[in-house]
């Protein structure tokens, strides 16, 4: 066996040993489906969950019961991320100045708690300290000229509220003060195809993600419960 199948054959079994230990579990990456607000006033009142936060924690009762990932979708948008996102870090890598014995790529999942996790794209140093990194490889080249006008946490939340939730919830899990978001679009004339911002954490925020997972697990395991346990 050459050295590219085995190396290949080790990131298999790595990715495979993530999904598992994803199943039923809240993420960094979809944690913004749950603080999406229900349409009409009466149910928001009423503290109801919205559709997309309904559907997000009915996929994590369904890991659950079928052992397979509900978040194995595939589109031309999806692809073109995985194809550039190496490439993006690299060049990250560059412009910020990560030394390489300071800079791991793709860590892996990690746990916050026993039904809540983050999955960073890498750690590299900057300035002497250690800090993660979110990159994003927009298929839509539309949302690259938003991400350039990020310069800070405020700026992601109001630009893009998902990836706010993502890089706090990133921060959360790994203690870490200070993340940076990345977004890099190869079509683009040199000095625009990559720029980044660091992101720094709000306590006040974590501890909403906190709460808010804390409640979706229970509604999680009320419909397990109900699912599993009562009869039609």
């Amino acid at each position: 066996m050459n050295n590219y199948t085995k190396e290949l054959f080790e990131s298999i079994k790595q990715n495979t040993a993530w999904d598992v230990a994803r199943l039923g579990k809240f993420t960094g990456s979809r944690l913004g489906d749950l603080f999406t607000q229900p349409k009409t006033k009466a149910a928001q009142e009423a503290g109801e969950w919205s559709k997309t936060a309904e559907n997000y924690i009915l996929s994590k009762v369904m890991e659950i019961v079928t052992g397979q990932s509900q978040d194995g979708a595939s589109s031309a948008a999806i692809d073109h991320g995985n194809e550039w996102e190496e490439t993006a870090l690299l060049e990250l890598q560059k412009a910020i100045g990560s030394p390489d014995e300071k800079t791991q790529l793709r860590p892996g999942f990690k746990l916050f708690n026993e039904y809540s996790g983050a999955s960073p794209d890498a750690f590299m140093q900057l300035a002497d300290t250690k800090i993660g990194v979110e990159i994003k490889c927009p298929y839509n080249p539309i949302n690259h000229y938003h991400h350039c006008k990020i310069q800070s946490e405020a700026d992601l939340k109001v630009i893009n509220s998902d990836y706010y939730w993502q890089v706090q919830m990133n921060m959360l899990t790994y203690e870490l003060g200070a993340w940076i978001f990345a977004s890099f679009d190869p079509r683009q004339p040199e000095h625009r195809r990559l720029h980044w911002a660091i992101c720094y954490a709000v306590p006040e925020d974590m501890q909403l993600a906190i709460d808010v997972m804390e409640k979706a697990k229970h509604y999680r395991d009320q419909i397990l419960n109900e699912w599993m346990f009562k009869s039609k």
